[in-house]
């Protein structure tokens, strides 16, 4: 048998690069929603090539990481791939799938990744 895992809903991303030092400046002397509107969008006319960040999924020091949160919103199934049948499911506030799960400290200093479980 062949069995598909689904994790749903809400998530979230965590994106870790490294960016020159008068790029960090360049940047911290913007207003934020520019950074935000560049970094999706490309929208901001005047940035200069050697500060431009976007896309920021290309940059080539970047960890990247995305997954649902551990919540009651959220769920894991399991499906029979042949059939379509749903062999299990579960909210992921589950105390068995909290106790193995993984999580990133919101603290973390931006020189490395603090993963440890949960």
């Amino acid at each position: 048998m062949r069995y598909k895992i689904t994790l749903d809903k809400m998530g979230g991303e965590y994106c870790v690069s490294t960016i020159p030092r008068d790029t960090i400046k360049y940047w911290s002397q913007r207003n934020e929603d520019d950074l935000k509107e560049h970094l999706i969008a490309d929208s901001i006319p005047d940035v200069p090539k050697k500060h431009c960040l976007y896309p920021f999924y290309e940059q080539d020091s970047l960890i990247h990481t995305c997954g649902v949160e551990l919540s009651p919103y959220n769920r894991l199934t399991v499906s029979d791939v042949d059939t379509g049948e749903e062999v299990f499911e579960c909210t992921l506030d589950e105390d068995y799938i909290k106790d193995n799960g993984w999580e990133v400290e919101e603290n973390t200093v931006l020189s490395h990744v603090d993963i440890r479980p949960s």
